[in-house]
Protein backbone atom coordinates (compact mmCIF):
# COMPACT_ATOMS: atom_id res chain seq x y z
CA UNK A 1 0.00 0.00 0.00
CA UNK A 2 1.40 3.42 -0.94
CA UNK A 3 2.04 6.14 1.59
CA UNK A 4 -1.11 7.98 0.39
CA UNK A 5 -3.37 4.90 0.49
CA UNK A 6 -1.83 4.19 4.14
CA UNK A 7 -3.06 8.63 4.63
CA UNK A 8 -6.56 8.30 2.95
CA UNK A 9 -7.07 5.04 5.07
CA UNK A 10 -5.92 6.72 8.35
CA UNK A 11 -8.00 9.86 7.68
CA UNK A 12 -11.52 8.17 7.00
CA UNK A 13 -10.63 5.72 9.93
CA UNK A 14 -10.54 8.97 12.16
CA UNK A 15 -12.92 10.39 10.47
CA UNK A 16 -15.41 7.99 11.37
CA UNK A 17 -13.98 7.09 15.17
CA UNK A 18 -15.00 11.43 15.76
CA UNK A 19 -18.07 11.18 13.72
CA UNK A 20 -19.11 7.96 15.66
CA UNK A 21 -18.04 9.70 19.05
CA UNK A 22 -20.21 12.86 18.24
CA UNK A 23 -23.59 10.33 17.98
CA UNK A 24 -22.27 8.54 20.88
CA UNK A 25 -21.11 11.54 23.09
CA UNK A 26 -24.08 13.93 21.96
CA UNK A 27 -26.82 12.36 24.10
CA UNK A 28 -24.90 12.12 26.89
CA UNK A 29 -23.46 15.87 26.66
CA UNK A 30 -26.93 17.17 27.03
CA UNK A 31 -27.98 14.86 29.42
CA UNK A 32 -25.51 15.89 31.73
CA UNK A 33 -26.23 19.86 30.59
CA UNK A 34 -22.73 19.93 29.00
CA UNK A 35 -23.85 22.65 26.75
CA UNK A 36 -22.41 25.80 25.61
CA UNK A 37 -25.29 28.55 25.99
CA UNK A 38 -25.95 31.46 23.25
CA UNK A 39 -24.93 34.19 25.63
CA UNK A 40 -22.90 37.51 25.21
CA UNK A 41 -20.64 37.51 22.14
CA UNK A 42 -22.05 33.94 20.92
CA UNK A 43 -24.61 34.35 18.41
CA UNK A 44 -25.36 30.54 17.77
CA UNK A 45 -28.60 29.18 17.89
CA UNK A 46 -29.66 26.45 20.77
CA UNK A 47 -27.48 24.47 23.06
CA UNK A 48 -24.36 23.20 21.47
CA UNK A 49 -23.02 19.85 23.14
CA UNK A 50 -19.21 20.65 24.24
CA UNK A 51 -17.69 17.45 22.49
CA UNK A 52 -16.00 18.45 19.60
CA UNK A 53 -12.70 18.49 20.91
CA UNK A 54 -13.13 15.27 22.74
CA UNK A 55 -14.67 13.41 19.72
CA UNK A 56 -11.51 15.02 16.99
CA UNK A 57 -9.40 13.26 19.82
CA UNK A 58 -10.79 10.41 20.21
CA UNK A 59 -10.73 10.06 16.46
CA UNK A 60 -7.08 10.47 16.39
CA UNK A 61 -6.54 8.57 19.47
CA UNK A 62 -8.35 5.20 18.00
CA UNK A 63 -6.22 5.89 14.31
CA UNK A 64 -2.58 5.94 16.66
CA UNK A 65 -3.62 3.02 18.91
CA UNK A 66 -4.86 0.70 15.74
CA UNK A 67 -1.62 2.22 12.99
CA UNK A 68 1.40 2.81 16.08
CA UNK A 69 3.40 0.38 17.92
CA UNK A 70 3.33 2.56 21.49
CA UNK A 71 7.19 4.22 22.19
CA UNK A 72 8.52 6.34 24.63
CA UNK A 73 7.81 9.86 22.44
CA UNK A 74 4.29 8.37 21.16
CA UNK A 75 3.82 7.94 25.36
CA UNK A 76 4.76 11.67 26.05
CA UNK A 77 2.73 13.00 22.88
CA UNK A 78 -0.47 11.14 24.18
CA UNK A 79 -0.15 11.78 27.58
CA UNK A 80 0.75 15.46 27.00
CA UNK A 81 -2.74 15.86 24.24
CA UNK A 82 -4.72 13.88 27.37
CA UNK A 83 -3.61 16.37 29.90
CA UNK A 84 -4.65 19.57 27.48
CA UNK A 85 -8.03 17.56 26.79
CA UNK A 86 -8.32 17.24 30.23
CA UNK A 87 -7.60 20.75 30.83
CA UNK A 88 -10.24 22.20 28.17
CA UNK A 89 -12.97 19.69 29.07
CA UNK A 90 -12.74 21.26 32.93
CA UNK A 91 -12.50 24.62 31.20
CA UNK A 92 -15.96 24.07 29.61
CA UNK A 93 -17.36 22.84 32.84
CA UNK A 94 -15.77 25.38 35.43
CA UNK A 95 -13.89 27.96 33.57
CA UNK A 96 -10.99 28.08 34.32
CA UNK A 97 -9.11 31.13 34.45
CA UNK A 98 -6.19 32.00 31.79
CA UNK A 99 -3.28 31.70 33.94
CA UNK A 100 -4.41 28.14 35.13
CA UNK A 101 -4.58 27.42 31.88
CA UNK A 102 -1.60 28.63 30.68
CA UNK A 103 0.12 26.63 33.46
CA UNK A 104 -1.12 23.61 32.78
CA UNK A 105 -0.31 23.74 29.10
CA UNK A 106 3.10 24.94 29.91
CA UNK A 107 3.04 21.78 32.08
CA UNK A 108 2.37 19.69 29.65
CA UNK A 109 4.82 20.91 27.04
CA UNK A 110 7.57 20.90 29.47
CA UNK A 111 6.41 16.82 29.83
CA UNK A 112 6.61 16.45 26.06
CA UNK A 113 10.20 18.93 25.91
CA UNK A 114 12.10 16.78 28.86
CA UNK A 115 10.16 13.49 28.50
CA UNK A 116 10.20 12.85 24.50
CA UNK A 117 13.79 15.26 24.47
CA UNK A 118 11.43 16.93 21.47
CA UNK A 119 12.04 20.71 20.55
CA UNK A 120 13.00 23.36 17.77
CA UNK A 121 16.76 23.29 17.98
CA UNK A 122 16.87 25.03 14.54
CA UNK A 123 14.82 27.72 12.20
CA UNK A 124 17.02 26.49 9.10
CA UNK A 125 18.40 28.74 6.66
CA UNK A 126 15.50 31.23 7.48
CA UNK A 127 17.59 34.29 6.61
CA UNK A 128 20.14 32.94 3.85
CA UNK A 129 23.04 32.97 6.31
CA UNK A 130 23.12 29.41 7.04
CA UNK A 131 21.36 27.83 9.50
CA UNK A 132 20.28 29.13 12.85
CA UNK A 133 21.07 26.68 15.57
CA UNK A 134 19.01 27.52 18.87
CA UNK A 135 20.79 25.70 21.48
CA UNK A 136 18.90 25.97 24.90
CA UNK A 137 16.93 28.95 23.61
CA UNK A 138 14.95 26.05 21.73
CA UNK A 139 13.16 24.62 25.10
CA UNK A 140 11.82 28.39 25.59
CA UNK A 141 11.02 29.12 21.72
CA UNK A 142 9.40 25.59 21.61
CA UNK A 143 7.72 26.44 24.77
CA UNK A 144 6.28 29.98 23.32
CA UNK A 145 5.15 28.51 19.94
CA UNK A 146 3.24 25.82 21.37
CA UNK A 147 1.42 27.82 23.67
CA UNK A 148 0.81 30.30 21.55
CA UNK A 149 -0.83 27.67 18.72
CA UNK A 150 -2.79 25.62 21.48
CA UNK A 151 -4.36 29.05 22.28
CA UNK A 152 -4.79 30.31 18.73
CA UNK A 153 -6.72 27.40 18.05
CA UNK A 154 -8.65 27.87 21.09
CA UNK A 155 -9.30 31.46 19.71
CA UNK A 156 -10.19 30.36 16.75
CA UNK A 157 -13.40 28.64 17.78
CA UNK A 158 -15.18 32.28 18.67
CA UNK A 159 -13.71 33.59 15.41
CA UNK A 160 -17.79 33.95 14.08
CA UNK A 161 -19.00 35.23 16.73
CA UNK A 162 -16.47 37.51 17.54
CA UNK A 163 -16.19 39.29 14.09
CA UNK A 164 -20.44 39.85 14.28
CA UNK A 165 -19.48 41.19 17.94
CA UNK A 166 -16.66 43.37 16.43
CA UNK A 167 -19.17 44.82 13.68
CA UNK A 168 -22.08 45.89 15.93
CA UNK A 169 -19.34 47.61 17.96
CA UNK A 170 -17.61 49.18 15.38
CA UNK A 171 -20.58 50.03 13.29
Amino acid sequence: MTIAAELWQANLIALVSAFLAIKVLRPIAIYFNLVDVPIGRKQHVGHIPLIGGLSIYIGILVVILAAYPIHDKLFYLLATASLILVAGLVDDIKHLGVWVRIVIQTIACLIMIKGADIYVESLGDLFGMGEIHLGQWGIPFTLFGVIGIVNAFNMSDGLAGSRGYYRRICI
